[in-house]
């Protein structure tokens, strides 16, 4: 199949593509910044004359827009006031309120010079919420008092914040506003692994395997990059990442630079895997905004599944606000370091840096989850070069990958984005890398050492899989593969060594998650890892040793295993926490297909097929050892939960589990695919009801949904026109 770029070599085409580039960009900005909003106002001085508190944000039936929502009560003299501040100016606001009382209330609508007063009378409320329109305050900002008096001591008042009722603020406008942001983000990160791929690599010329892949290592490299000029100082930052961005645009408006990015996009390997994560991406993103949208990214990724989910997703960000603001990272949140969590999602975000200077501040969450939305995504690339590391093609491979993609965990964790999902993507990545490499190209051994690298420093739960992976990588090398392994560990340590020198001078200690997992350590405290080790095994008999073992392999396999062949709706909590927490209960309908590998590597080994044979007996072993390292060394009973560990051991069983059946025979992987498929759909489609109104829902995300589908249909190619490579 001749790929669609294939005639837009000559200057016209050419200019005519850079041009449509930023015209696109252009309007995905404009919808970004004037869609992606939050429904409610900024930036809110809250008085009361006796306020409970704010209870969790509610989504208001009635008009479907999420806000903050106060308890107020009484004093004892039988009145309540409570007043918000800093409204806009010219903006249709309103609030709604729900009480028991007998009594009107009053509200005060001033404008700040006090030249504007108006006053509302609302009539006794029931218990559901009633609507109060505020009159258009003409001259500047005011504030909205609200004032009510009780017979009854307990009576209470529940109250929202104000909130936008024009149609730029609407659920739908929203809608469209965060998918743009999406979409830039995107875009950003497409131009830039064009750029750098086209610039260093040119794959089509140089025979390189896995392009994206690649091309992901080098928006990590420039991120970590970007990372520590930050750190040293915001403006050498700013130049940092300017110097990069003009760089980018000149080299692919030279003649030289857009030939090459345009061949690059001719080579099928580039653009197919681009169309298949963009695709599925868009079907999770689809799927995180069908319940609703008006609160922040960050917000609906930690509750739309599993409510009250910590803010691991945020921590990036976080890390990222202060070095652009030149603020020190150090005790960075609550009682955490900022050298307990590694810096390379944040190094990405700030690549982000020229849209965050032309767009609003308000877009700062939402551009960041969307690049570690997008940045977790990963997993697309790295999973269709394990499969094409196992005999097939690769529009076959990205086949797979679209049937894989519903499975839970994968959407969980790419919808929330802390970074280990991304961390087992470079893992995995690099294993392939590894296994394919020629043993005398020098440059693919490097490779894979910045890649292993890169993955810990995501996420340093992926130090399972790495420890496993050491002796496989030694097992059996001959002279040539000793080499390369010293060059790969070499190129490893010289990345890792300036992370590893900030946790210890910087902002020692560094070790709080390896004292959390290894001994059981979990608030903070003085002693060293070394310390805490003695401590925890001189305490700890061996019989409680032992049964700690037995409770952690437990764990792997525990949850309701008959909710997989449950297609109805109920108990949408517990199916949530077992796709969550159990390792071999969170693959599903995939299970089935682990049962078929001893079959298929016995055809494999049949056929005389003994690469394939030995690739999938590397998987089941580093699998195998993982887990085993996984179960011993985790200190606490029950800790083997699947986000205290690596998901490498994930993607690789959920990988070979599809080849297998796809080898055995295309009607099993069909067979299976739907099964998995219908539970995906019952239980993170239609089990959540949508909090948006039904018509909103479908207008805008259902069709989304099904061309992003039609996205990775198109990318896998099932209809053979030509010749597989």
């Amino acid at each position: 199949m001749q790929s669609p770029f294939a005639n837009l070599l000559h200057r016209r085409a050419r200019f005519g593509l850079f041009l449509l580039i930023a015209a696109g960009g252009t309007i995905l900005g404009l919808l970004s910044r004037g869609l992606d909003r939050p429904a409610t106002t900024a930036h809110l001085s809250v008085e009361a004359s006796d306020e409970i508190g704010q209870v969790d944000s509610q989504m208001l039936p009635g008009p479907g827009v999420l806000t903050r929502v106060w308890l107020v009560k009484p004093h004892p003299a039988g009145s309540a006031r409570i007043s918000f501040g800093a409204l806009p100016a010219q903006a249709a606001l309103a609030v709604a309120l729900a009480a028991r009382t007998m009594n009107p209330m009053h509200l005060t609508v001033t404008a700040a010079d006090h030249t504007v007063s108006r006053q509302i009378e609302v009539p006794p409320l029931a218990a559901r919420w009633q609507v109060v329109a505020l009159p258009v305050l003409t001259p500047g900002p005011g504030k909205v008092v609200i004032e009510f008096g009780a017979t009854n001591p307990t009576e209470t008042i529940r109250v929202t914040e104000p909130f936008f009722t024009d149609g730029a603020h609407s659920s739908s406008a929203r809608i469209v506003g965060r998918l743009a942001t999406a979409l830039l983000a995107l875009t950003w990160l497409v131009l830039l692994a064009t750029a750098a791929v086209s610039f260093w690599l040119q794959p089509a010329e140089c025979g390189l395997t896995q392009p994206v892949f690649r091309g992901y290592c080098l928006i990590a490299g420039t991120g970590y990059l970007a990372f520590w000029s930050y750190l040293a100082s915001p403006r050498l930052g700013d130049a940092y990442v300017g110097l990069l961005t003009v760089g980018l645009l000149i080299w692919l408006g030279s003649a030289r630079g857009a030939t090459a990015a345009l061949a690059l996009w001719r080579d099928e390997r580039w653009w197919r895997v681009w169309l298949a994560a963009a695709g599925v991406g868009l079907v999770y993103f689809s799927l995180l905004h069908l319940r609703e949208c008006d609160a922040a990214w960050s917000w609906m990724a930690a509750n739309r599944y599993r409510p009250g989910l910590p803010a691991d997703n945020e921590i990036p960000q976080m890390f990222a606000r202060r070095l652009l603001e030149g603020q020190s990272p150090r005790h960075l949140i609550g009682d955490w370091l900022s050298s307990d969590r590694p810096p390379m999602q944040t190094g990405v975000i700030l690549l982000l840096d020229p849209l965050l200077r032309l767009t609003d501040g308000h877009l700062f969450d939402s551009l960041c989850q969307a690049t570690g939305f997008w940045f977790q995504l990963l997993w697309v690339p790295a999973l269709a070069g394990l499969l094409q590391s196992l005999g097939l093609p690769l529009r076959r491979a990205l086949a797979l990958v679209a049937c894989i993609a519903a499975t839970a965990v994968l959407l969980m964790n790419t919808q929330f984005v802390w970074p280990k999902l991304a961390a087992a993507g470079f893992v995995l990545g690099a294993w392939v890398l590894w296994h394919d490499a020629a043993p005398r190209r020098c440059v693919d051994w490097g490779w894979t050492g910045g890649a292993l690298a890169l993955g810990f420093l995501c996420h340093g739960g992926v130090a399972f899989s790495l420890l496993a992976l050491g002796p496989m990588m030694i097992w059996g090398g001959d002279r040539t593969r000793w080499c390369g392994l010293a060059r790969c560990a070499l190129v490893a340590a010289c990345i890792y060594a300036p992370w590893w020198a900030y946790q210890h001078f910087y902002e020692p200690p560094g070790n709080r998650l390896l004292k959390w997992y290894l001994a059981g350590v979990i608030p903070p405290d003085g002693r060293s890892t070394a310390e805490a080790l003695y401590d925890a095994y001189h305490t700890t008999s061996m019989p409680i040793f032992l049964e700690g073992r037995r409770a952690n392999l437990q764990a792997l396999i525990t949850g309701n295993w008959r909710d997989l062949a449950d297609f109805s709706t109920r108990n949408p909590d517990q199916r949530f926490n077992d796709d969550f927490f159990a390792f071999f209960r969170s693959l599903g309908w995939w299970n089935l297909g682990l049962v078929a590998l001893p079959f298929a590597w016995w055809r494999a080994r049949r056929h005389g097929n003994r690469i394939q044979a030995n690739l999938l007996g590397s998987i089941l072993g580093w699998s195998a050892a993982t887990l085993a390292l996984w179960v011993l060394l985790l200190f606490q009973p029950y800790s083997t939960v699947i986000h205290q560990g690596s998901y490498v051991p994930i993607l690789l069983l959920v990988g070979a589990s599809a080849w297998s059946l796809y080898t055995l025979h295309p009607t099993m992987l069909a067979v299976v695919s739907a099964y998995a498929g219908a539970y995906f759909a019952v239980a993170y489609a239609w089990a959540m009801p949508a909090a948006l109104p039904t018509a909103v829902a479908a207008a805008a995300l259902i069709p989304l949904a099904i061309g992003s589908m039609a996205m990775i249909v198109a990318a896998a190619g099932w209809r053979r026109r030509q010749i597989e490579p």
